[in-house]
């Protein structure tokens, strides 16, 4: 890539996703987005990625097996570790499971586009 922090986001809902991207390319940042979980840990495997940014309630592939995923990746192709960002609506179904993964940190929607932007601004510190 350019020099620009490059970032996976993966969210099921196509709204959220195509605000996130707007966002995201705006603040400077260089996104690959995915609808389909499934595409976005295909995506992993080619790509190593800065930041990791996934809503967590998904079918098929929920955000918590993605990140697993996508960690498996990385530690196989010796990879560093990149920071990652749960999205959620859904905190109390998902959380304990989500925060035993250790993650960056959790966005609860509905969140102020401010907001995320410093969340994400504070993963690549």
């Amino acid at each position: 890539m350019d020099g620009k922090k490059s970032i996976l986001l993966i969210d099921d809902d196509s709204l959220v996703l195509a605000t996130l991207l707007r966002l995201l390319e705006r603040a400077g940042y260089a996104v690959q987005a995915f609808q389909k979980t499934a595409a976005a840990i295909q995506a992993s495997m080619m790509e190593e990625f800065d930041l990791v940014i996934t809503d967590i309630r998904m079918p098929e592939i929920d955000g918590i097996q993605a990140i697993r995923y996508i960690r498996e990746v990385r530690q196989k192709n010796n990879w560093q570790q990149a920071p990652e960002i749960f999205i959620t609506g859904y905190a109390q179904d998902y959380e304990p499971s989500a925060r035993a993964l250790h993650p960056h940190a959790f966005i609860h929607k509905p969140f102020d586009s401010g907001e995320f932007l410093e969340v994400v601004r504070k993963a690549f510190l």
